[in-house]
């Protein structure tokens, strides 16, 4: 009887100690929830929107430009889902135009991270980048929604060009923004008005007509790329392709560099090698990187042009 005695008190002090750190990390919890509430937009209140912001470790980052002297820089990107459905998001990192690798906690090396976050929570995604290079990275994170998701309207295929994004400059060893340039791309066609803003992927043959579900043949696939500025200044940005979230070269070049004037646009004919189509699905998307030579500062942390997404491409392989 007592040997039984003794193991319900050992039994009821061990579900007390469960249940008290259970209550602990619940309190800890609710604590981070209130500190990444409080640095939200007043409009995360009162609609449903995904909120994202940069961290260091459980601290609001206010600064967007960094003096490095490592190979390595680490933040965390948190993501809030301030709406009323589970969502689903894949990471992608840019310097400059090129998608580069990174690590999420300790996990291995990796040039993407896809990742479920559920109604009413936020995700706190540890970023290590590491083997940067000497001089200006222009950093770009990335976060494409429900890059499963592949087109079958028009409709969906333009909802899938949403995208989130943040921006970061890092100067390793160097105290300065270069004056130097990449080459502009010069083989497009300017648009004699403008219709679109950002990028657009359109038939080859009926411009504007927008793509959203193609079944490749045994030739080669050609498209066309539009790209337009709405804005009142003159922008300069990267155009990157991607295939199932995969860097690919546009006509063998591994990215453009271009500028629009305001209210300006341009088009381009892209020739699709079907011969990087690994899948029977695959997905197509066009994003554009305004301004990387922009400086960014604790005081204006925004650029006065977000990155932007293309309408979403299902290529049918047969």
């Amino acid at each position: 009887m007592i040997f039984l005695k003794k193991i319900f008190i050992v039994f009821l002090i061990t579900l007390l100690l469960i249940l008290s750190g259970c209550s602990i990390e619940d309190s800890i919890n609710d604590d981070q929830n209130d500190i990444y509430k409080s640095h939200e937009q007043p409009i995360a209140e009162f609609e449903e929107v995904y909120t994202l912001g940069l961290y260091e470790e459980d601290e609001f980052e206010h600064e967007r430009t960094f003096k490095i002297n490592n190979e390595s820089f680490n933040k965390s990107i948190v993501l809030g889902n301030k709406t009323s459905r589970d969502g689903s998001f894949i990471l992608l990192i840019f310097n400059h135009g090129e998608q580069i690798d990174f690590k999420v906690g300790d996990s291995k090396l990796s040039n993407n991270y896809s990742f479920d976050i559920k109604s009413g929570e936020y995700m706190n995604i540890e970023v290590s980048l590491l083997n940067l290079k000497d001089g200006f990275n222009s950093i770009t994170y990335i976060l494409i929604k429900d890059p499963k998701v592949f087109p079958n309207s028009y409709e969906t295929s333009m909802e899938l060009s949403d995208i989130f994004s943040i921006r970061v400059n890092l100067l390793k060893n160097t105290d300065k923004i270069p004056t130097e340039r990449p080459d502009l791309f010069s083989e497009t066609i300017k648009s004699e008005t403008r219709r679109v803003h950002g990028p657009l992927i359109s038939n080859h043959e009926n411009l504007y007509e927008i793509l959203y579900n193609e079944r490749m043949s045994n030739d080669d696939f050609q498209f066309n790329l539009i790209y337009g500025n709405s804005n009142s200044r003159a922008i300069d940005f990267y155009i990157v392709g991607l295939l199932n979230y995969q860097q690919i070269p546009l006509n063998e070049s591994s990215f453009i560099y271009d500028k629009l004037e305001q209210n300006d646009e341009k088009s381009i004919p892209i020739n699709f090698n079907i011969t990087l189509l690994e899948e029977e699905n695959n997905s197509f998307q066009i994003i554009m990187i305004p301004t990387p030579f922009e400086p960014i500062s604790k005081e204006e942390p925004f650029l006065f042009q977000d990155p932007l997404a293309s309408n979403r491409v299902l290529f049918l392989k047969n």
